[in-house]
């Protein structure tokens, strides 16, 4: 058995190819962006990993609170 061809599928290639247009045309600028803040920051090679860590754990605990826990019971359970 074949997988179905893109003609099968007509909103999800344009949808998909939409998105991998603009991700090829973000991301260099995204990747040069964010260079030119973390040159220009002055922090040391210990505090930009401190700063990655602190910008990923803030959402990473946000969400695990909100996706994870789905009941006040739940959430009692686990501070226990």
């Amino acid at each position: 058995s074949s997988a179905p061809s893109a003609s099968a599928y007509p909103t999800l290639v344009v949808g998909s190819a939409s998105w991998v247009l603009l991700y090829l045309a973000l991301m260099p600028l995204d990747g040069v962006l964010i260079k030119q803040l973390v040159m220009c920051s002055g922090l040391s090679p210990w505090g930009l990993v401190l700063y990655n860590n602190v910008c990923a754990a803030i959402p990473g605990a946000v969400f695990s609170v909100l996706l994870e826990v789905g009941r006040p019971a739940q959430a009692e359970a686990m501070s226990r």
